[in-house]
């Protein structure tokens, strides 16, 4: 860890919005491979079933719809969306205890996760919309997954161009994954400029 910088101005809670198959987690997951001490990937709650490979309390938090609904009454989560008919949330004891260590805690979610996550006031944020070069490209990318049927693939590109056409609005700074290293590059900047105006205001910096 940096000496000049205390974990508590560290410490910052970073969404990554976008539609689904934009890059958002393989954006995340190269943020974590450069900074696998100080960046942690939030695990998401979710009502949906496993796909083939996805693994319980590493992938996702698998729930049932009961279960979601206790830990949303309990106060467990940060934000909540439903999406697709599914429900999806963040676990927020997660991630309190990730900011109190000074970690970076990168979340992908949906439109309606980020705009709980923008006016709440519980966890510092920076708030990343991340878009697609088009929706031609998206549509391919949605195919190549290969996890979605055709139907999925058209309703989930429907779902796309309302989120892309409000995103932009809702979230501090759009970010257009052309390629994915680039991409990277520009969350990464955008989040260390955060840290250190932090930092700064808190005189952890010279």
């Amino acid at each position: 860890m940096d000496a000049q910088r205390q974990p508590a101005a560290r410490g910052l809670v970073v969404v990554l919005a976008g539609p689904s198959g934009v890059g958002k987690s393989s954006i995340a997951h190269k943020l974590i491979e450069r900074h696998p001490h100080d960046y942690v990937f939030s695990v998401s709650a979710t009502t949906r079933p496993p796909r083939p490979g996805e693994v319980d309390s590493s992938d996702y938090f698998f729930l049932t719809p009961q279960t979601f609904q206790r830990w949303i009454d309990e106060g467990r989560l940060l934000e909540w969306a439903e999406y697709n008919e599914r429900r999806y949330g963040t676990p927020l004891p997660f991630v309190e205890a990730q900011l109190a260590q000074g970690h970076v805690v990168l979340l992908d979610i949906e439109l309606q996760g980020l705009k709980q996550i923008v006016e709440q006031e519980k966890v510092p944020v920076l708030s990343v919309f991340v878009m697609p070069p088009s929706l031609e490209v998206l549509a391919e990318r949605l195919r190549n997954r290969r996890t979605d049927a055709e139907p999925e693939v058209a309703r989930r590109l429907g779902i796309a161009q309302h989120e892309m056409r409000l995103g932009p609005m809702l979230a501090e700074y759009p970010v257009v994954n052309h390629d994915l290293n680039e991409a990277t590059d520009e969350v990464e900047a955008l989040i260390e400029a955060r840290r250190d105006e932090a930092a700064e205001a808190q005189g952890e910096l010279p």
